[in-house]
């Protein structure tokens, strides 16, 4: 979950996750990565194929000192809508 992430609108350029991720994508399933906003009606999807194309950076987490992410830019994300009721 996205905490920042309030309405429809992604306000951001780019989604992180992190390069401990990449561990899922060893196997010969199909994975996708998904990140809900703050109220679970939005959804950003991401190609696990897709994040061994991305840039990786490190920044400091409220629980590591340098920690590897996965930058995502937007045009790698499909949006999705969650239905409200589920």
């Amino acid at each position: 979950m996205k905490h920042n992430w309030k309405d429809r609108e992604f306000p951001f350029e780019t989604l992180h996750y992190s390069a401990r991720k990449l561990k899922f994508l060893h196997t010969h399933a199909e994975v996708k990565f998904v990140t809900l906003n703050h109220t679970w009606k939005y959804a950003a999807v991401v190609d696990g194929r897709d994040l061994l194309t991305c840039r990786r950076i490190k920044k400091k987490t409220s629980l590591t000192a340098e920690e590897e992410f996965i930058e995502v830019p937007r045009h790698l994300i499909k949006w999705g809508v969650i239905d409200a009721n589920l």
